[in-house]
């Protein structure tokens, strides 16, 4: 649907990341027995903030994933003298770039 509609990928996953929290919160409020709701969302939102803390520091440690994001991004790194680990870059001069570019995928 994304290539079709490409404007549509930020609202549909915005739309998506708040619906998993309220099925989340109703899920901890049941599951829990709380009898507040608010005790339920203050549970959620500390498990949401530190599920994207963990999340950047991964992007920030394992790099772009994807190979126009290196593209972009590795330069900026390699200009720091900072190593650029691609988990999924496949294009070709990827790591012909720069040398702290790096990858692990498969060609």
């Amino acid at each position: 649907m994304f290539g079709i509609v490409p404007g549509a990928t930020v609202p549909a996953f915005a739309i998506t990341a708040v619906w998993m929290l309220a099925a989340m919160i109703v899920a901890v409020r049941q599951s829990l027995d709380y009898t507040s709701t608010a005790r339920a969302v203050a549970v959620c939102v500390v498990g949401w903030t530190l599920m994207l803390a963990i999340a950047v520091t991964l992007g920030l440690v394992f790099g772009p994933t994807l190979s126009n994001s290196a593209f972009a991004a590795d330069p900026i790194a390699n200009a720091s003298k900072v190593v650029a680990f691609g988990t999924s870059n496949t294009a070709d001069g990827i790591t012909a770039m720069a040398p702290f570019t790096f990858r692990n995928s498969v060609m």
